[in-house]
Formats: C-alpha cells, sequence, structure tokens
C-alpha cells in the first residue's frame, strides 16, 4: 500500500491511499486541526501497519520525532 502526503488549507495532515480518500495523521497534524473522523474506505485499519509506516517516514524527512 502506498500512502501519499496531502496537506489542507486548514492544516490537516492526511496520507491519502491508493483509493483517493484522505486519513488523517495525527502525529503530522497539529492537535487543533486534527478531527477524528474522516470519509473513511477501511484501508486506515485494514492497512494500519503500513499507514504506521508511512507516518513516520514522513516525520523522518520532517526531522521530527513521533509523538506519543
Amino acid at each position: 500500500m502506498t500512502w501519499n502526503l496531502v496537506r489542507r488549507e486548514n492544516g490537516l495532515v492526511e496520507l491519502a491511499c491508493e483509493h483517493g480518500v484522505g486519513h488523517p495523521s495525527q502525529r503530522l497534524t497539529p492537535k487543533q486541526y486534527y478531527y477524528k473522523t474522516h470519509g473513511c474506505c477501511g484501508c486506515c485499519q485494514k492497512f494500519g501497519a503500513s499507514f504506521e509506516l508511512a507516518e513516520l517516514a514522513e516525520l523522518t524527512k520532517l526531522g521530527v520525532y513521533p509523538r506519543h
């Protein structure tokens, strides 16, 4: 599964799946912009491990350590 980074104008950062659906990234989005609900096709749960790896790869590119 390949995830593409999408930055919305409102500050929300999402990882888009192969279906073009944006799944919000809690680690990459400032807390005030993060929304737990999103249009979902199930990829963020079905491919959760690859979603986590994509988030960590983006954080590495940015030089930021993951928040827990």
